[in-house]
């Protein structure tokens, strides 16, 4: 693997050394961190449900546990990640 020098990278991508270096350093926001956690919860659920849970078992599920949180931000956060659940399609004649 290649490793290029900061200055060169940033001329590439038309960015400035220093927002680059202040955004190494940034720290993570509570909702970056709140979406990350859902994020790991709604995996786990998903996966004890065998990847057959659709948002609103992942949501009662979740809001049993004791996890705060509204249907809508489930289904989104499973869109971002490209979550979907498997299903068979019906028997037709």
């Amino acid at each position: 693997m290649v490793m290029w020098p900061v200055c060169f990278q940033c001329l590439v991508l038309d960015v400035s050394r220093s927002g680059f270096y202040s955004w190494l350093r940034r720290v993570v926001s509570p909702r970056r961190e709140r979406r990350k956690f859902l994020h790991q919860q709604i995996l786990s659920v998903f996966l004890k449900h065998r990847k057959r849970a659709g948002r609103r078992q992942i949501h009662r599920n979740l809001t049993g546990d004791g996890v705060s949180v509204g249907l809508n931000t489930v289904g989104r956060i499973m869109r971002e990640h490209a979550i979907r659940p498997w299903y068979c399609k019906p028997f037709r004649r």
